[in-house]
């Protein structure tokens, strides 16, 4: 059996998840955020963006869930590091000035759903949009 994941309510540019989650043999879970603790102890499932989840929307450390995984999974991609600045940003209002990029992305994710109801289509679309980010922050890394 593949890994499980639990995410809150709907994918809404935070807890985004690649779409060959779908293909790969794990399990995508959308549980209400007060459920997530429970769900993730009970089916041994790796919860996101929720109080209590492995991932909560914001550690202790400050990081926001994505932040947290890049550093846990990728210390050294130096472009992911700064995706997850802008991520970072994106999420917390309060640092949304953090990157550039940030409001943009804040901006591009919270439309997702006010523009399409179909989850594997939204994360579809945001997964091109994450590596076209991925792409031009690269390239300005590489041409510097």
């Amino acid at each position: 059996m593949g890994d499980k994941k639990t995410d809150t309510d709907q994918p809404n540019g935070d807890g985004l998840v690649d779409p060959s989650v779908y293909r790969s043999g794990s399990f995508l879970y959308f549980v209400e955020p007060e459920k997530v603790a429970e769900f993730q102890i009970k089916k041994g499932a790796i919860g996101f963006d929720a109080p209590g989840a492995t991932y909560p929307h914001k550690d202790e450390k400050g990081r926001c869930s994505f932040e947290a995984l890049v550093d846990q999974y990728f210390p050294d991609d130096m472009v992911l590091r700064e995706i997850a600045r802008i991520v970072r940003g994106a999420d917390f209002p309060e640092e949304i000035n953090l990157t550039p990029e940030s409001a943009g992305l804040r901006a591009i994710s919270q439309g997702f759903t006010l523009v399409e109801d179909d989850d594997l289509f939204i994360l579809q679309n945001a997964t091109f949009l994450y590596n076209a980010l991925y792409a031009s922050i690269k390239s300005r890394a590489e041409n510097k």
